[in-house]
């Protein structure tokens, strides 16, 4: 079934950290934007941010994430435990 337009703008994602932290945002990206804002890290762009975590999940979980775009580097957080839920909410 096709998404609408009007479900695409009502549309929001429920992102749950490991510590309890939730993220929400309309897109991958946004959600990966608020991640970025709440950190301590000083990244300059979103994306540097995102290869500094990369690094990180090495150190913190002995595993590696790979990612190509925002939508694969939360999925890949949460294969690896960092993020614990993903959540759709559609506004009808």
């Amino acid at each position: 079934m096709a998404v609408t337009m009007m479900e695409r703008l009502y549309s929001l994602l429920r992102v749950t950290l490991n510590d309890g932290t939730v993220l929400i945002g309309s897109t991958y990206e946004e959600v990966v934007k608020n991640l970025w804002h709440d950190s301590w890290d000083a990244a300059t762009t979103v994306e540097e941010y995102m290869e500094k975590v990369q690094k990180r999940v090495v150190i913190q979980t002995g595993d590696s994430i790979t990612f190509h775009d925002h939508e694969s580097f939360i999925k890949e957080l949460a294969r690896v435990k960092l993020v614990t839920t993903i959540e759709t909410d559609v506004a009808h």
